[in-house]
């Protein structure tokens, strides 16, 4: 057990998104503490401004995103919210922050995060739920939390004091994120590993399962955001290097037209553990799909993406010292990159351990 006695826990992330990364990093962190003897809940908070991910908080452009995105969020509503109801334990569902606060939750200790639950691109930057602020009694933390930005500005920095100063311990998952905070006049930040780190690579194995039409072939595996044409080039032309089949995964109805022996459009969480978990070599300009690519030992070939946010891929590359997954020399060539795992997996135990050591920290200061 993580600590001396069983304490209530609750968490608040954006398990909302309809995103792999969003719902895996959420079960992970929920799925730990209760292996631990803690009893442990996700706060079902989906606020009326998010479904799936958007960078925007203009109403008539969320209105228009919502018909071009229908196809999308029937299926994702389905695949992601019906994962976390199977498998992560949630409270009663909170759909704006007025209800959220006027239910006067309880617990002994309140964990804001993972994921991009500070971001200023999007909404839940500045709502007053990911900071904790409906909380009344209880120790109040932050758990690998994201700004999913490379900066922020000196308003920014000035608002992220005031919000998080009266927390009773600050963890982030990022570098360049414990840097932003100290810079703001945040003292004692800790920097942890992703919640999906957590869980070792046999566990995550033992919810993964085969999807259907899977090719009896090997494959390269695509998982890239903002549809960046480049990516999926480079992708078809290692596979056609070494003879692979050429997969995409992802949540958009638009990634079907490049050109792939096949897209898996909104499969399940466990489908996508799979698909990662056996490829031969994955590209990706996603932090989690980076993440399950190391845990799952599986070379990688990491793209920027074409907007802001890449310093968290970055300072996960370099914790590992996973550089052949970013190194220009393998792009150039074309070829997939030889990582010394037995490196990566060292330093991911190190990382396990240094994250399990501040969640110790967090129940037993009470």
């Amino acid at each position: 057990m993580i600590g001396e006695i069983a304490v209530d826990i609750k968490i608040i992330t954006c398990q909302y998104a309809y995103n792999y990364g969003a719902v895996l990093q959420a079960y992970a962190l929920c799925r730990f503490l209760n292996e631990n003897g803690h009893d442990t809940k996700v706060i079902n908070y989906r606020p009326w401004y998010y479904r799936g991910s958007t960078k925007t908080t203009n109403k008539i452009k969320l209105a228009l995103r919502k018909v071009i995105r229908i196809p999308d969020n029937f299926k994702a509503e389905k695949v992601f919210y019906g994962f976390l109801k199977r498998c992560v334990p949630l409270t009663a569902e909170y759909k704006s922050y007025a209800d959220l606060s006027a239910a006067k939750i309880q617990a002994d200790l309140f964990i804001a995060g993972s994921d991009q639950i500070w971001n200023f691109d999007l909404p839940n930057g500045t709502d007053a739920a990911f900071y904790l602020k409906f909380v009344q009694q209880g120790k109040k933390a932050s758990y690998a939390a994201s700004l999913g930005m490379d900066a922020v500005s000196d308003e920014q920095a000035a608002y992220l004091k005031e919000r998080l100063s009266h927390f009773d311990g600050i963890s982030v998952r990022e570098k360049s994120a414990k840097g932003i905070l100290e810079n703001a006049g945040l003292q004692n930040v800790r920097m942890v590993a992703d919640p999906v780190y957590l869980l070792k690579k046999e566990e995550w194995a033992a919810i993964a399962k085969k999807p259907d039409r899977l090719p009896a072939e090997k494959y390269i595996l695509i998982y890239a955001f903002n549809r960046q044409k480049h990516i999926f080039e480079f992708g078809a032309k290692l596979a056609r290097k070494y003879g692979y089949k050429l997969l995409n995964i992802n949540t958009f109805w638009e990634d079907a037209f490049f050109h792939t022996d096949h897209y898996y459009w909104n499969c399940k969480p466990e489908e996508f553990i799979y698909l990662i978990s056996h490829a031969e070599c994955v590209v990706t300009n996603s932090f989690h799909g980076l993440s399950f690519s190391m845990i799952f030992n599986r070379p990688a070939i990491f793209f920027e993406k074409n907007d802001k946010g890449n310093s968290r891929m970055k300072d996960l590359i370099d914790v590992l010292n996973a550089y052949a997954v970013s190194d220009g020399a393998v792009k150039e060539q074309c070829v997939i990159p030889e990582i010394d795992f037995t490196e990566v997996n060292t330093n991911i135990e190190t990382y396990r351990q240094q994250s399990i050591e501040f969640l110790k920290y967090l129940i037993w200061r009470r």
